[in-house]
């Protein structure tokens, strides 16, 4: 279960770590800007949808883990 007061960015973050995977590398096979990967790591920018399908493909964790981590740190943050 995803520690819901982490933003998903962590969990991404630690995850291209373990693949030894480059944020760069990421966004060239994602099409997903390195800006914008830059910003869902720092917790700036939330998970979309369509990121969460693309991280699936790439990364292996199910497009719903992210969303659910996405939901559910939105939902801590709201009840601060």
């Amino acid at each position: 279960n995803p520690n819901y007061r982490l933003h998903p960015g962590a969990f991404l973050k630690d995850d291209l770590e373990t693949l030894g995977m480059s944020k760069k590398t990421l966004a060239e096979k994602s099409g997903i800007s390195r800006t914008i990967i830059n910003e869902v790591i720092k917790g700036k920018r939330n998970i979309t949808p369509a990121m969460a399908m693309k991280f699936e493909e790439i990364i292996g964790e199910p497009a719903s883990f992210w969303l659910k981590a996405q939901t559910d740190y939105d939902l801590f943050v709201k009840k601060l």
